[in-house]
């Protein structure tokens, strides 16, 4: 999946290792950046909640981490009295499948629309001045005069087919 680096975001955590209620770090960065840190301690949880189902949701708000793969390092910190300090650290590093990108993110995809002047005809041949009917002509004319408007544009015709473009405000 790609995100845009500069893109607030969540994931979710499936299939984690122990149970609810033992403490972990995950640690999710990519090349060059801060870390963004997921952790719960026992009592509380940071950046990061537990779903009904099991699931970790982490949250990445103003995470500020630069275009790359996105890995993390995920620790849990396991009760375990043949440890000198009572705990069994488990570490593993993995990369998330996310890459933050520097252009569009893929669950933002838009619909974009050719404008029907610009389409081709029925036939598959290219529109042309002559292949088009009078409507059809008198709505690109239309169209053009507004977006000259809009533009501060005007246009003088040098031909009964061919027009001059002049600026008519100032830059």
């Amino acid at each position: 999946m790609r995100i845009n680096y500069q893109s607030d975001f969540k994931i979710i955590e499936k299939n984690l290792n122990g149970d609810l209620k033992t403490p972990f770090r995950f640690t999710y960065q990519t090349a060059l950046s801060k870390p963004v840190v997921a952790s719960f301690d026992g009592h509380d949880y940071k950046n990061c909640r537990r779903l009904d189902d099991g699931s970790l949701l982490v949250v990445f708000d103003n995470h500020g981490m630069h275009p790359g793969n996105l890995t993390v390092r995920r620790e849990y910190y396991l009760t375990d009295a043949d440890f000198a300090d009572g705990i069994c650290n488990l570490v593993s590093m993995e990369f998330t499948g996310i890459v933050l990108v520097n252009g569009k993110s893929d669950d933002s995809t838009g619909t974009i629309d050719v404008y029907p002047n610009y389409q081709k005809g029925d036939k598959g041949d290219p529109m042309t001045w002559e292949s088009m009917t009078e409507e059809q002509r008198t709505e690109l004319k239309d169209s053009v005069v507004k977006d000259v408007q809009n533009e501060m544009l005007s246009s003088s015709p040098i031909s009964d087919k061919e027009y001059e473009d002049v600026l008519s405000g100032s830059l």
